[in-house]
């Protein structure tokens, strides 16, 4: 697995991606910070140049097949969205307000073509938004901050919010981290390096991100979404009763171990 940036998953937590990178090396080779420059292929056989974006040293690999993940990129230009009077951003997606409606009355734009939380359940979401915008003299707002994600690697990934990083700008954070070691099921289970980490606002306690690695984590995360859709503090957690030994007792204990 090659990557151009210096780690995996550059989005996500430092440490998450780190141990990402850790599991999978057991299985695969994983080069991070180089760029692929030529792919060719002879008699079935295809063969990657490489070069290091930090020392400049270049190298060839082979194998049967090569799969790219390249990202994705508007094709509003294609569809001539700017004749209807839409307006697009600086990366030609079509941009909008909250409430979803682009710059043009009566017309509005969801999912992928915004480029904002491309996911199958965030436009899911934005459609009911729309429609009800569409349909009513009241109007309401996607809440962007809400979207969670899933990363179905092996061990899997799931976050919602913000990262420490993020927060620390603008906030007074607190900080939790649990293994799933720490929780009798992930004990059982021997999942001794996953783990789950959050991000608290020190004075009000909301949530304002929390992070997984480790089995069920797109699963385990929704009691978190749940909580900050509502508006509730990491208390509406911790103070409620959890299955004793269900696996997502790891959200108290991450909770609980805030400093």
């Amino acid at each position: 697995m090659v990557q151009r940036q210096n780690r995996l998953l550059a989005n996500e937590e430092p440490e998450i991606a780190d141990h990402l990178k850790e599991e999978l090396s057991k299985r695969m080779e994983i080069l991070t910070n180089w760029e692929t420059v030529e792919v060719w292929e002879k008699k079935g056989l295809y063969t990657v140049i490489l070069k290091n974006l930090e020392t400049g040293y270049d190298k060839a690999i082979s194998g049967a097949k090569v799969l790219v993940a390249a990202g994705r990129v508007s094709n509003a230009d294609l569809l001539d969205v700017h004749k209807t009077g839409v307006e697009t951003n600086e990366a030609n997606y079509i941009r909008v307000a909250d409430t979803l409606l682009t710059s043009k009355k009566n017309i509005g734009a969801i999912g992928d073509a915004i480029g904002r939380q491309r996911f199958t359940h965030a436009g899911d979401m934005m459609q009911r938004v729309a429609w009800r915008n569409a349909t009513s003299r009241k109007e309401v707002s996607f809440d962007f901050s809400l979207v969670p994600h899933a990363v179905f690697t092996h061990p899997q990934i799931a976050s919602l919010g913000l990262t420490e990083e993020q927060a620390a700008k603008n906030h007074d954070i607190l900080v939790g981290r649990a293994n799933y070691s720490d929780v009798v099921m992930g004990d059982a289970m021997m999942e001794s390096e996953s783990f789950a980490k959050a991000i608290v606002e020190k004075k009000t306690e909301k949530i304002l991100g929390f992070h997984i690695i480790g089995p069920e984590a797109a699963i385990l995360i929704q009691k978190v979404v749940n909580a900050v859709a509502r508006g509730w503090d990491a208390k509406s957690i911790t103070d409620n009763m959890h299955i004793f030994p269900a696996l997502s007792e790891i959200i108290p204990e991450t909770l609980n171990n805030l400093e």
